[in-house]
């Protein structure tokens, strides 16, 4: 008896490991059938097996997997030109590859880590991705990144438009993962909280070539740069004047415009010439850790772009109103004549700006008093007596006493057979202040 009850215990127990045994094997199956193979989904492609890489985290629209991301301090915004447009270039390809319903470049574009995450596959690609049905240009405005030693992981922020249509565009956001060694990228659409939370993740692991996901570096010049900050600000300003406004220099916005509405006066009086300025000079310069890129149009308005990262900048609309070292510096080297002439001018861009408070500042006061005994009538009076823009020529040049006197001829930038004649007699104060009085011949 004592024997039976042993062999008993003994059957029940192997018994128990065999079903403990069986069950872990069905659930091992189970695992295994949910998991992708990308390499598989690839050999539907072009019967290829090329490795793509596998990236911890998710920023895709449709599956968010962002309490599993972690927050990098290294993450920095993008102050290289050449990787930001190339990075941008990488996205134009997938839009346009989206656009045309590429189904085989689009999976190859798109990383493993969006492609697992969602169960894409070549038939169903189409769902997980816009829908361009025109073509359209891609415009980056911010950009972090996130560096390893083989790969760069890049949050992007821009905007899409139509192609041939006017305006800004609407807001749509990437992740770029860039593999230096092979110079390959693959791509995933994010949104806003993705890309505002700066969340970014890098493994580091290499992306496989294949026939769309290479790249070559696009190296910009600064003609090209500048030209895209200004036609950028162009836009703000006839599209966005929020956001016109909100990209001025907060120390210039304060002396230049009393609040929002008079900067949306200014852009009311500028309307006309707003839709026809295009760059005709630009220069740069240095100073400390930032840069500025200086825009001349073809009425001979200044832009100052005084920039932090690529696309990260403020904006000076003249540069009378701020002066720089650089122009302080230079002006204490000028001659008198000189001095004069650069005031002059300084006045008749204030009056080209319709920036009629800052010109009613310069006027002597005894002149002020005896004339404009208000901002309104000064503007009135200037209005009646030149054109809405103005180009100068020094005519003659004389002193009296401590006055310095110059008459000069305005002429119509829309039409250079129109001419004004006028008189400027100003006094010279201390640094670079002056005051002026003037009467028209």
């Amino acid at each position: 008896m004592k024997n039976t009850k042993y062999i008993i215990i003994a059957i029940v127990i192997v018994v128990v490991i065999i079903i403990t045994l069986l069950l872990l094997l069905i659930n091992t199956r189970n695992n295994n059938n949910n998991i992708i193979n990308t390499n598989n989904i690839e050999e539907n492609i072009l019967q290829d097996n090329i490795q793509v890489e596998e990236n911890a985290s998710s920023y895709g629209s449709y599956k968010n997997n962002a309490d599993q991301e972690i927050v990098n301090s290294n993450i920095k915004a993008v102050t290289n030109s050449t990787k930001f447009y190339t990075v941008a270039n990488c996205i134009q390809n997938y839009i346009d590859s989206v656009t045309a319903k590429n189904k085989e470049a689009i999976l190859y574009i798109l990383s493993s880590n969006y492609i697992s995450n969602n169960n894409i596959n070549i038939n169903n690609v189409l769902n997980y991705v816009q829908n361009f049905t025109k073509k359209y240009t891609f415009t980056p405005i911010k950009m972090n990144v996130l560096e390893g030693e083989n790969t760069e992981v890049y949050s992007v922020y821009g905007k899409i438009l139509e192609e041939n249509k006017l305006g800004l565009g609407e807001d749509i956001y990437f992740k770029v993962n860039i593999c230096t060694n092979n110079f390959t990228f693959s791509i995933e659409p994010i949104n806003s909280n993705s890309f505002n939370n700066s969340k970014l993740e890098n493994e580091d692991k290499q992306i496989s070539k294949n026939n769309y996901n290479v790249y070559s570096y696009y190296r910009i010049t600064n003609e090209e740069l500048i030209k895209k900050y200004f036609e950028y600000y162009k836009n703000c300003m006839i599209y966005s004047p929020n956001e016109a406004y909100n990209l001025l220099n907060s120390e210039y916005k304060t002396k230049r415009f009393a609040n929002k509405s008079e900067f949306e006066q200014y852009l009311k009086d500028n309307q006309f010439y707003l839709y026809r300025i295009t760059l005709s000079k630009y220069g740069n310069s240095s100073n400390n850790n930032t840069k500025q890129y200086i825009a001349i149009d073809n009425y001979d308005n200044y832009y100052i772009f005084e920039e932090t990262a690529v696309m990260q900048f403020t904006v000076y609309l003249d540069n009378y109103t701020i002066e720089t070292d650089t122009y302080k510096e230079n002006y204490g080297s000028y001659s008198e004549s000189e001095k004069t002439q650069s005031n002059i001018s300084k006045f008749i861009k204030m009056i080209n700006n319709k920036d009629y408070k800052s010109a009613y500042n310069l006027l002597n006061s005894t002149f002020k008093n005896n004339n404009f005994n208000t901002q309104d009538k000064f503007t009135s009076f200037i209005k009646s007596k030149v054109f809405d823009k103005n180009k100068i020529k020094f005519e003659d040049y004389s002193t009296n006493n401590n006055y310095h006197i110059w008459n000069i001829s305005l002429f119509d930038y829309s039409n250079s057979s129109n001419k004004v004649s006028m008189q400027i007699i100003m006094q010279l104060k201390e640094g670079t202040d002056f005051e002026l009085s003037f009467n028209f011949k």
